[in-house]
């Protein structure tokens, strides 16, 4: 193992072949990151790829197999608040599932040497930016594969292991692909 250093990954596979709904798709990510111990604030960042398939001809019957992964849950692992499975706080969250999406995310996450309550609470700052593109373009009628691009700040409090509190604030803008989806 290398000190500080993590690696995050998971797929999955979403099977069913009842004749009547029929389902082949993935859905996984993979995440390196390193926290820099040794710099001010602790600064841990990380680079996510991320990719769900999608649907590469419009299904036109229910013999067909569907190849578009549906997400189940958004949340939870670990990270249960900001840059978690739900991929953005706004483009994730509102303007599209996790389907038919390649996704690029890097983070700069930042510790402050201060305690607000407690000796071990912590107060962290984090920076997050998000590169959207549609794993297939034509399933939504679109030419491009271009979806779109958010930036996240964060500021989450954690008083222990289970309390915490944030607050986000963030901007996306649509690429090519996304406002022809829309």
């Amino acid at each position: 193992p290398v000190p500080n250093a993590t690696l995050y990954f998971q797929y999955v596979r979403e099977l069913n072949w009842e004749s009547d709904r029929k389902v082949d798709a993935v859905g996984y990510y993979i995440e390196p990151g390193y926290t820099f111990d040794d710099l001010p604030l602790s600064p841990h960042v990380y680079y996510r790829y991320s990719r769900f398939s999608g649907q590469s001809e419009p299904i036109a019957g229910p013999t067909e197999t569907k190849h578009s992964y549906d997400m189940l849950f958004l949340g939870g692992g670990i990270r249960d608040l900001f840059g978690n499975y739900g991929l953005g706080e706004i483009v994730g969250n509102y303007l599209t599932p996790a389907t038919n999406l390649v996704v690029h995310s890097v983070s700069v996450k930042l510790t402050m040497p201060f305690h607000l309550l407690e000796p071990a609470d912590s107060l962290s700052l984090e920076l997050l930016g998000y590169a959207f593109f549609l794993d297939r373009p034509q399933q939504v009628l679109a030419t491009s594969g271009a979806y779109a691009h958010e930036v996240d700040l964060t500021a989450q409090y954690s008083l222990d292991q289970s309390t915490f509190a944030g607050f986000a604030v963030g901007m996306a803008s649509p690429g090519k692909g996304g406002r022809q989806a829309i």
